[in-house]
């Protein structure tokens, strides 16, 4: 049954928190690592269970809430890792966490290791700057869930379904130029900004993320480490799970507002119900945790896969005379 599964995988998982060693090793499998990876399954059973409608069985939704809750909270309180800031660049603090070579252990609790001399590489350098490896691009309507940077909802503001690239991301939060091609982006190791090609891309939006620039834009030449798990994720599921229980503690907005000044957004406003905060913190994990390979699951735990509008997909459509037609939105 789903509870004798998940039972023998909360023993499985206890005993590797117990029997790894603690010290952090962003290459290694850790207690840190297996405890965010408990933090991780027990949040998606719990809100599936709570969202699905699933009661049949002696533990109910709270009780994968709660230890999701709990564990993420060891972690938060005693693993010593924490949200990565750099003062000298606040704009850059996001993108340098999937830019570099070497990942850093202060946020990232596992990442892959890719090594040029070991020939250990990847191709989102390929994939992301050629037309020929995928044209990778963000849908339109992922760009439009980004708020404006003063926390307010660009989808608020007038003629926002037609407005030029230029205006559509100005003055947004910061994590959006950080995860696409936006007119102010310089590729690393230069000095003058690279304009969008629109060869590579199917949708207009062409993302960054995990390229640095300095690689070649060639097939499986990248060696750009990649994160796995992070503590942002950590405090992300605290926050989320302990709100189902409880609702919008205090230590729920420090966490979800600590995550807001690195990227250089607004704290929430106090007050907010347990529901507001519910929509605080998916809207957070949507923009945090954008290409980590979250949003799939997400929206089949919280079961809203029938209440959202899949498209529409591209910027713009220029057909063969010149003229631009922008995509409709359903709602």
């Amino acid at each position: 049954s789903r509870e004798y599964v998940m039972q023998k995988m909360l023993e499985d998982i206890d005993i590797a928190i117990a029997n790894l060693p603690s010290e952090r090793n962003v290459y290694r499998i850790t207690k840190w690592t297996a405890m965010a990876l408990k933090s991780r399954f027990c949040l998606f059973e719990g809100t599936f269970r709570k969202y699905h409608n699933i009661t049949a069985y002696e533990n109910g939704a709270d009780y994968y809430l709660e230890l999701a809750a709990e564990i993420s909270h060891k972690f938060i309180t005693t693993s010593g890792y924490s949200i990565a800031k750099d003062a000298k660049d606040p704009s850059a603090n996001y993108r340098k966490l999937f830019s570099t070579m070497n990942a850093t252990n202060t946020e990232v609790i596992l990442a892959k290791d890719f090594n040029a001399a070991l020939d250990l590489v990847h191709n989102v350098g390929g994939a992301f700057n050629t037309a020929t490896n995928g044209r990778y691009g963000m849908t339109k309507k992922a760009v439009a869930a980004y708020l404006m940077k003063d926390g307010s909802r660009f989808t608020d503001k007038a003629g926002w379904e037609t407005m030029s690239f230029m205006d559509e991301v100005k003055d947004r939060d910061p994590r959006l130029e950080q995860s696409i091609i936006t007119p102010t982006y310089i590729r690393d190791e230069e000095t003058v900004t690279s304009p969008q090609n629109m060869a590579n891309t199917t949708t207009g939006y062409a993302p960054i993320k995990y390229f640095t620039g300095a690689e070649d834009d060639t097939y499986q030449t990248s060696y750009v480490d990649m994160p796995i798990f992070r503590a942002a994720e950590v405090y992300l599921n605290y926050a989320e799970a302990a709100n189902e229980v409880d609702g919008a503690t205090s230590l729920v907005y420090e966490l979800v507002n600590t995550i807001r000044r690195r990227a250089g957004q607004p704290e929430l406003p106090a007050g907010l119900s347990q529901e507001q905060m519910r929509d605080k913190i998916r809207q957070e994990r949507r923009i945090e945790l954008c290409f980590e390979n979250h949003r799939f699951w997400d929206v089949r735990r919280w079961m809203i896969a029938e209440e959202i509008d899949n498209g529409p997909v591209h910027r713009v459509t220029i057909d063969a005379e010149g003229n631009i037609s922008y995509p409709v939105f359903q709602n």
